[in-house]
């Protein structure tokens, strides 16, 4: 019984609704009153306005301190699970446990570095996130959170969130705590009591825990000391976080994320369950405030007095007053240009629900598992819930409805009546719920585990889909027998494949305006040896003249979905007007202007410049190389730490770019990439060959990532020529440094240790080559250029006809880019000594322009006599001619 009491507290505190922007503009007409001050309304400039605090919500800045600080710890494993025979395919298990997430706690003696330390130890009690989503809520009963909510202290908790507010603004309230009688104490100015509570409050030490029992909160204790310490002796570096930014680019830096103000702002703002709760604590604020300021009789030291009014006036202004920009209809206005006439409700990738891991659910006791070994990673239930939001999506009144479903499940009915108003963020509770919708189905569904985990393919899709919409599924029963039937001819399976998917999503779909598309439609069996059919699936709705597409890929191991951004779509409806928004908050100097401003920067960045961000996002990780990470607060702001592809990135370009020696464990850069590492769902081979890529190249899962294990035949696995490999390769290339890439090229020779002629291989591959080439041999790098050549010496001593292809493209490269520079091209000409590949050589000049062709030509025949020195070099000479000519 305790056990689900505890577990109720929980989900019931979870399920509370955060401030809107509505509720928000009725905060802003509250008017408090006094016989000094007069009427008075909260500052739009200060912080009690909850709008720094809801972007700080929408932008992850807390949920990137809290789960990626290098500051923490966060505690996971991936371990390898024993094989029960020589045919079972090799699993992991990946543990995380957020519970005993730690602080490193710094060596250095210096006071700095002993506030960073106590102060991620307070964000991870106030912040316990015991679910892996941030949160303030935990099961234990010394929490925070659970301390706030008891019963006896609930009545006095908005003037303990109001003093701990005052303490982080420097004003000496009387909050104290009494070690022997165990009570927490708030006085007056003028030294009467205000409240006087117990801090031992009665509950369950633990779920085995059979009786109540007087529980010390312990928690609570630690960070109102924390808080009453700092008031007085605050660090050089506490000082530069709780300043003023100077400047937009100082802003960018994120020092206020070290700072007592967002910690408790953000916890005020997590905190909040209703308008009247977020009332109450601002009541309390000016209360407390007016209190300390008209008893200043009773103080000794006047400059307190005097901060206190300065706090005052940050909070507050005379309700006369104007002010030049209204805040919060600027962020109406912002959402009114994002949002507005969108086909789909996703307007990039960003938006979609990335997969996560969850708890197995079972229908027939509507219970998920408490266990930690019965969770999987759910990319093939997060797919079809992108889809689904697709199909419910309605763009006139920007809302979910399954009114035109009518043989809809309770489930699925019951879901989008309650998450009906598109979100940025998916939460991991979405995720959690939409498994009550799609989880542990009667019916011929492929499931991995026992009704959990859906397997991929398009005909497993499509089951699940009829099954909670009571679709007729006859004649995709039908389909299936022919699947089944190997005589059938495939291309006809697929056309009466494509035809099934377009009429029942279209018949899904509220919005009629849909193209649908099936692409690369190939047979095959599924992971469960099922046969399947696997292949792209896009569907591109119009709204107004405005078309969104989506997209499904589907294969053996996986189940991807994206969205495609259509820039002219975003372009029409205002990016010109956020620019301008942009550059009317950065002139007028205030915090809450610079974090419009940069919140701004970062949507117009994700609409319209992908690559340009990836470009900032590597300018970015190459200084913080050199920094030690100094400023990795400022990566903070740039994103939201959550999308698998953006944890990718964060981590490869890391490990790229550092030096090998600083790759160790108690680099701050290793430990940050590590929490990234944690909470990805490692345990997925999918996954793996993404997040893992890097790690195996640089030899970091050995050396720094010690929690991750992975036998030699697994890493050989993660670092196969797949596309991955290319995306690895770019981030290397976006250096624009020689010397790195030139190490990677050679550790990745070393490491996979065979050459396939395959596009996905950097060195030939259209989308790599030509970079790696000019890298290393523009701008005259003699260095480099000696050592480009090192990687076709390393090729020789693994397939010489390989080291010949990479000659033969390079010289082509010069040839067509650097005629002048005749040694180059001479030394290339000297290394092409085999020919028994020409039909790919081929196939590689078919992707050159003919004006490249006809530079290239122009360059061989004006060195004709200079490469054609003996009759062996003649006969290469025409052999690549004629290559060259043939493929043009």
């Amino acid at each position: 019984m305790k056990l689900q009491y505890l577990i109720c507290t929980i989900f019931a505190c979870q399920v509370y609704a955060r401030l809107t922007l509505s509720q928000l503009e009725h905060l802003q007409k509250m008017i408090f009153v006094s016989g000094i001050f007069g009427e008075q309304r909260i500052n739009q400039n200060g912080p009690l306005i909850f709008l720094p605090a809801l972007i700080y919500h929408k932008n992850g800045y807390m949920h990137n301190k809290r789960l990626f600080s290098p500051e923490i710890k966060t505690d996971y494993s991936l371990t390898k699970n024993p094989k029960k025979n020589m045919y079972d395919q090799s699993s992991f298990t990946l543990t995380r446990k957020p519970n005993n997430d730690k602080v490193y706690f710094s060596t250095n003696e210096d006071t700095n570095s002993a506030y960073l330390s106590e102060y991620h130890k307070r964000i991870i009690q106030m912040f316990p996130s015991s679910t892996g989503d941030l949160s303030i809520e935990a099961g234990r009963y010394n929490a925070f959170t659970q301390f706030l909510r008891s019963s006896t202290v609930l009545p006095h908790a908005p003037d303990i969130l109001a003093s701990l507010f005052l303490l982080s603004e420097g004003v000496n309230i009387l909050l104290s705590w009494n070690d022997n009688k165990k009570t927490l104490t708030l006085c007056k100015a003028n030294g009467d009591m205000h409240f006087n509570i117990s801090m031992v409050i009665k509950g369950y030490k633990n779920i085995q825990s059979k009786k109540l029992k007087n529980i010390y909160q312990s928690e609570a204790v630690e960070i109102i000391d924390f808080f009453i310490e700092r008031r007085n002796k605050p660090s050089s570096h506490e000082k530069k976080a709780s300043s003023m930014p100077t400047s937009f680019d100082e802003f960018k830096k994120g020092r206020f994320l070290d700072s007592l103000e967002f910690l408790i702002q953000m916890y005020i703002f997590e905190f909040i369950n209703s308008i009247e709760s977020a009332e109450n604590i601002i009541r309390a604020i000016h209360t407390m405030l007016l209190d300390y300021i008209t008893n200043s009789h009773y103080s000794l030291d006047e400059s307190k007095i005097d901060h206190a009014q300065r706090v005052l006036e940050k909070c507050f202004v005379p309700n006369s007053a104007k002010e030049t920009l209204d805040y919060i209809q600027s962020m109406k206005d912002i959402y009114q240009i994002i949002y507005q006439n969108r086909a789909t409700p996703f307007y990039d990738s960003s938006l979609l629900p990335g997969y996560i891991r969850v708890p197995y659910y079972n229908r027939k006791t509507n219970r998920f598992s408490k266990k930690c070994q019965e969770s999987f990673s759910n990319c093939g239930e997060a797919g079809i819930f992108a889809l689904f939001c697709c199909f419910t999506y309605d763009p006139v009144e920007n809302i979910y409805t399954t009114a035109h479903m009518p043989g809809a499940s309770p489930e699925l009915k019951s879901f989008f009546k309650k998450y009906d108003i598109p979100e940025e963020c998916i939460s991991a509770k979405h995720h959690k719920e939409w498994c009550r919708v799609v989880s542990d189905l009667a019916g011929p569904i492929d499931y991995v585990g026992p009704g959990n985990e859906i397997n991929a393919g398009i005909l497993n899709m499509l089951s699940i889909i009829c099954a909670i919409t009571n679709y007729s599924d006859n004649a995709l029963i039908e389909l299936k027998k022919k699947i089944a039937n190997t005589q059938n001819e495939e291309s006809e399976l697929y056309e009466i494949l494509a035809e099934f998917i377009k009429d029942l999503f279209t018949q899904l779909s509220f919005n009629k305006s849909v193209v649908i598309s099936c692409t690369n439609l190939n047979l095959g069996n599924a992971c469960s040896e099922r046969t399947d059919v696997f292949g792209h699936i896009s569907l591109s709705y119009t709204y107004k003249n405005i078309q969104n597409t989506v997209q499904m890929h589907l294969s053996r191991n996986h189940f991807g979905f994206s969205a495609l951004q259509n820039i002219e779509n975003q372009t029409a409806n205002g990016i010109d007007r956020l620019q301008i928004l942009k550059n009317t908050y950065i002139k007028e100097k205030t915090f809450a202007g610079y974090l419009l401003a940069h919140y701004i920067n970062i949507l117009i960045e994700n609409i319209m410049k992908k690559d340009t961000h990836s470009y900032l996002l590597a300018n970015d990780i190459i200084s913080m190389t050199i920094s030690d990470i100094k400023n990795i607060n400022g990566l903070f702001l740039l994103k939201k730490i959550e999308n698998i592809e953006y944890k990718k990135e964060i981590v490869s370009r890391f490990l790229f770019y550092m030096k090998p020696e600083d790759i160790h464990s108690e680099n701050r850069i290793i430990r940050m990439t590590s929490n990234i590492l944690g909470s990805a769902p490692l345990n997925d081979k999918y996954t793996q060959v993404k997040m893992l890529s890097a790690a195996v190249y640089t030899m970091a899962y050995k050396t720094a990532y010690t929690n991750i294990q992975l036998e030699e035949q697994d890493t050989i696995r993660i670092i196969e020529y797949t596309m991955n490999t290319l995306h690895m390769f770019s981030y290397i290339l976006d250096a624009n440094n020689p010397t790195i890439l030139l190490a990677h090229i050679k550790k990745y020779i070393k490491r996979i240790d065979y050459f396939s002629n395959t596009i996905h291989n950097p060195l030939i591959s259209m989308h790599t080559s030509r970079r790696i080439f000019n890298c290393l041999f523009t701008n005259n790098q003699s260095c480099s250029s000696d050592n480009g050549f090192d990687i076709i010496d390393m090729l020789l001593y693994i397939d010489e006809e390989a080291a010949s292809f990479v000659s033969f493209i390079w010289f082509h490269y010069a040839c067509e880019e650097m005629p002048d520079k005749v040694v180059l091209i001479i030394k290339l000409f000297k290394h092409i000594i085999e020919f028994d590949s020409a039909c790919d050589w081929r196939n590689f000049l078919l992707h050159i322009t003919n004006i490249e062709q006809c530079k290239i030509r122009k360059t061989l025949d004006a060195l004709k006599s200079t490469l054609c020195t003996t009759s062996n070099n003649t006969e290469k000479y025409q052999a690549i001619y004629n290559i060259l000519r043939k493929a043009s």
